[in-house]
């Protein structure tokens, strides 16, 4: 008898099973989940503005002013990280 390794995917075949809608979505949501931060970019801002009808021909001096009040923010909670730049 032969003995392969096993991965969490390949469990449930060897198991002799195939894996649910709802352990693909799982896997599909953790997925997406841990690649959450890789969607905020100006693009998913502007866009998701868009959707919410936020955005207006000024978005783009909305979006610096919002910058530079969270920059401010941090300088004052957290000056040491700010200087690090």
């Amino acid at each position: 008898m032969q003995v392969r390794h096993a991965t969490c995917c390949s469990f449930a075949w060897l198991a002799s099973r195939t894996p649910t809608r709802f352990e693909a979505f799982a896997r599909a949501w953790t997925k997406a989940k841990a690649e959450e931060h890789r969607l905020l970019t100006p693009e998913y801002a502007y866009l998701t503005d868009l959707q919410h009808q936020r955005a207006s021909a000024d978005w783009k001096a909305v979006r610096v002013t919002k910058a530079n009040s969270a920059m401010a923010t941090l300088s004052r909670i957290a000056p040491c990280a700010i200087s690090m730049r």
